[in-house]
């Protein structure tokens, strides 16, 4: 029935035909496979385009199920024809994803397209007990794989780029001169259908520096410039937007660094009270600072910044101006769902998804329109304890896009 539902959204058909088209594939298709010797008569038959018409219509958790239906299926949709297909009729839309450390366990996304929650899984990655998720971009997810020796785990996990629609995963070579690592991202590359991972650390003379992984070269490259020294990273939070590296520090502020120009420089944040907890997050091409402010352990208010950039690549070029605040009732039911003060904050979009500690409920910001929105309950399988564990982010499906 779900399924019906976030097709006859995509579809615009009444909910007969479309439970007629989900009900004779999902359900009739191995008696159609059996009766004709293993030909699929029905839909054998079917022109290649409608085929990938109807396939593309359908929703993503159905590419999954319907790539063991036989290997023409399975052929069609992994091709990069049927990619571009399924992102010029809404199915490349972003979502929000909401994942589990274990792999094993599905983890949810939500898409502002059908206005559906779905479930996908990386079960297809082979040995794997848990991951950490540190980031997406182009329909791939950054993973870090920790490694355990004789019950150890070692102070380098390793580092990969998954992309779940294909059900393809790499592990990128060992990160050169870093002894530990600060924060990492991925990022469009330069190259058409080629990507980037960004990773800021330390060396062991403890000089920050930042290294690029480029999948067109398949190979790590030193970051032009320097980086400021005893720079720390809060909570590993980086990305780049607009040619600029941000990442938000423990003390000094906002760290810009224009890659191309090898400049870097510190932008004061927007207030001075040390009851503000920052989260800095990216939405569309803008960057967002969002605060919570804490009073005796209760969570009262939310404000959220926008950096403008007016010109030049130093602090000189950047402003701050307040966009909007959470209001006190939404506030107030954001903390009922909360077992602390921490909440997750996460662009997709021109959206701001917010998130409490240990709950499933997300409330959505429109920074275009300023309106605030509950998302759906998610038909969520996991237990409650393990809410503790989720991790939030934006995705933007991709199944053409190579690892």
């Amino acid at each position: 029935m779900a399924i019906c539902q976030s097709a006859k959204r995509r579809l615009n058909l009444p909910s007969s035909q479309i439970c007629s088209v989900t009900e004779s594939i999902d359900i009739r298709m191995a008696a159609d496979l059996e009766n004709s010797g293993g030909d699929g008569s029905i839909w054998s038959q079917l022109p290649q385009h409608l085929l990938e018409y109807l396939l593309a219509r359908l929703p993503l958790d159905c590419s999954f199920r319907f790539r063991c239906v036989c290997k023409c299926w399975n052929d069609v949709l992994s091709s990069k024809q049927f990619g571009r297909l399924w992102a010029e009729l809404g199915g490349g839309q972003p979502c929000l994803i909401l994942c589990m450390p274990n792999p094993r366990m599905p983890f949810l996304f939500y898409s502002f397209f059908s206005g559906t929650w779905q479930t996908l899984s990386l079960s297809f990655m082979p040995d794997i007990s848990r991951v950490n998720y540190r980031g997406s971009a182009t329909g791939l997810l950054l993973l870090d794989i920790p490694i355990y020796t004789n019950t150890f785990r070692t102070s380098f996990p390793r580092v990969c780029v998954c992309n779940p629609l294909s059900q393809t995963c790499f592990a990128l070579p060992q990160i050169l001169s870093v002894s530990s690592v600060m924060g990492k991202t991925i990022v469009v590359g330069d190259d058409p259908g080629s990507y980037e991972v960004l990773v800021v650390g330390k060396t062991r003379d403890d000089a920050v520096i930042a290294q690029v992984y480029k999948s067109s070269t398949k190979s790590w490259e030193k970051i032009r410039g320097s980086l400021p020294q005893g720079l720390v990273i809060r909570n590993g939070e980086m990305f780049v937007r607009n040619g600029f590296l941000f990442c938000l520090t423990v003390r000094e502020g906002i760290m810009g660094y224009h890659i191309r120009e090898g400049m870097s420089f510190i932008i004061d944040v927007p207030y001075n009270s040390p009851n503000i907890w920052p989260r800095l997050v990216a939405c569309e091409s803008s960057v967002l600072l969002v605060g919570g402010i804490e009073e005796n352990h209760l969570l009262t208010e939310v404000i959220m910044w926008e950096l403008l950039h007016k010109d030049g690549i130093d602090h000189h070029g950047f402003s701050w101006k307040e966009i909007g605040r959470m209001p006190e009732y939404v506030c107030r039911q954001f903390r009922r769902d909360s077992c602390s003060t921490w909440f997750e904050c996460v662009g997709v979009g021109n959206n701001l998804c917010f998130r409490a500690y240990g709950s499933l409920q997300v409330v959505v910001y429109s920074v275009t329109q300023g309106r605030w929105d509950w998302l759906p309950n998610c038909p969520a399988a996991h237990q409650q304890r393990k809410h503790l564990h989720l991790k939030s982010l934006a995705f933007k499906a991709r199944p053409e896009m190579n690892v």
